[in-house]
C-alpha cells in the first residue's frame, strides 16, 4: 500500500470527484460533494471540517473516500467522523479493479482514518455501504462486512429495498392490504404532480418548504438545505412528488435519485387534513414514475423492529418502519 497516496478533496477538485462517483459502481449519491454540502449545513454548529481524500496510484485516482469531521453529540465524548451524526459512505473504487487492489486499497484507507483521527481528536467512526450501489445489488451471494478484517465491529441495520424491474401488478400485489385501501381512497380525493428537473420552479419548491415547516410545527432546518434540495431536483438528483385535494397540497416528498438506485429522502403532509391518506398516493405514483423513469431500485429506507444495544428505536421509529414496509420490496442487511 506504500505505492498509494492520499490526496485531500479541494473545491477545485469537486467537478473530477463528482464525475468518478458517477462512474463507480460502489458510488452513490451520498459520496458527491452535493451530498457532502448538505450534511455539513444540517450539522452545524457541529461541524468542524471535511477531511474527504481520494486514493491515488501514478496519477491515477483509484478511489474516493468522504470523510467529515464533527464534535460528538454528547458533550464529554471527543470528536467523531461522521455526515450529520450518520455514518460516512464505504469508500468508492474504480470498477474496474482486481480484488487484490481492493483489498490494498481498504488496509491503506484503514491506516489512513486511523491517522486522521489521531490527528484531529476523533474517536469514533461509523462506515456503510450504500444499499442501492451498483456493486452491492448486483454481487448476488451474501458478503461479509469488509471492515471486520480491520477491527471494526459490525452493526447489523436493515433496510427495505424494491425492486423496480419487476411489472408493475407484480410491485401493486406486493403492497400491504391496509396501504393499497389508502392508496386508492387517496386516487379518488387527490390529483398529482411529479416535478422533475424540467418543470420545478423555486416557487414550488417553496411551497414544499413552507407544507414541511407547518406539518413540523416549526423550522426544522436552515434555508441553505432547501436550496441545496432544489439544486438536486434541478441537476436531476431528485424529484419532488406532490397530491394535492381541493387545489391545496396535501403531501410533498422528495426522492433522491443516482445511478439506478432512488431513495426515500423527505416528505411532508398537511396536518388540517389528517383522514386524506395523501402520503400513500405519493408514495405510489413515486414507484410507477421510477419505474417509468427506468430506475432499477428504490430504497425506502431504515428498518427498525424494536430497540438494540446499537439502535434505540422508540415506537415512532418501528411505527414508521412499518409504514415503509408497507409498500412492497424486502428487507436486506445495512451494511455498516
Amino acid at each position: 500500500s506504500s505505492r498509494f497516496e492520499a490526496l485531500p478533496l479541494t473545491a477545485e477538485a469537486f467537478d473530477g470527484w463528482n464525475r468518478f462517483a458517477e462512474e463507480s459502481d460502489d458510488a452513490w449519491f451520498w459520496h458527491t460533494t452535493h451530498w457532502m454540502e448538505f450534511t455539513e449545513e444540517l450539522a452545524r454548529p457541529r461541524f468542524i471540517a471535511n477531511l474527504s481524500f481520494s486514493i491515488v496510484a501514478n496519477s491515477e485516482t483509484l478511489a474516493i473516500c468522504p470523510l467529515i469531521l464533527e464534535r460528538s453529540s454528547w458533550s464529554d465524548e471527543s470528536n467523531r467522523f461522521s455526515c450529520a451524526s450518520s455514518p460516512i459512505p464505504f469508500p468508492a473504487m474504480r470498477s474496474d479493479l482486481s480484488s487484490e487492489t481492493r483489498n490494498q486499497l481498504l488496509k491503506f484507507y484503514v491506516q489512513r482514518l486511523a491517522s486522521l483521527a489521531k490527528d484531529h481528536g476523533a474517536g469514533h467512526v461509523s462506515v456503510r455501504v450504500p444499499a442501492v450501489a451498483r456493486s452491492y445489488l448486483s454481487r448476488g451471494l451474501p458478503f461479509a462486512n469488509p471492515l471486520l478484517k480491520h477491527g471494526y465491529i459490525d452493526l447489523p441495520y436493515l433496510t427495505q429495498v424494491i425492486e423496480l424491474k419487476k411489472d408493475l401488478r407484480i410491485l401493486w400485489g406486493e403492497i400491504s392490504q391496509g396501504p393499497k385501501f389508502h392508496i386508492k381512497r387517496a386516487t379518488q380525493l387527490c390529483e398529482v404532480d411529479v416535478w422533475d428537473r424540467q418543470t420545478i420552479t423555486a416557487e414550488k419548491f417553496r411551497e414544499y418548504q413552507l407544507l414541511h415547516q407547518k406539518d413540523a410545527g416549526r423550522v426544522t432546518r436552515s434555508q441553505r438545505t432547501f436550496d441545496l434540495m432544489l439544486d438536486w431536483v434541478r441537476r436531476g438528483h431528485a424529484v419532488l412528488v406532490e397530491a394535492r385535494h381541493a387545489g391545496q397540497a396535501a403531501a410533498f416528498a422528495l426522492f433522491i435519485l443516482f445511478g439506478t438506485g432512488a431513495y426515500y429522502g423527505s416528505s411532508c403532509k398537511d396536518p388540517d387534513t389528517p383522514d386524506i391518506p395523501a402520503s400513500h398516493l405519493v408514495q405510489w405514483e413515486a414507484i410507477r414514475w421510477l419505474k417509468k423513469a427506468r430506475f432499477e431500485w428504490y430504497e425506502v429506507g431504515h428498518q427498525q423492529f424494536g430497540p438494540q444495544w446499537f439502535d434505540p428505536a422508540s415506537p415512532k421509529d418501528v411505527s414508521i418502519a412499518l409504514f415503509k414496509r408497507g409498500f412492497g420490496g424486502v428487507t436486506i442487511p445495512l451494511v455498516t
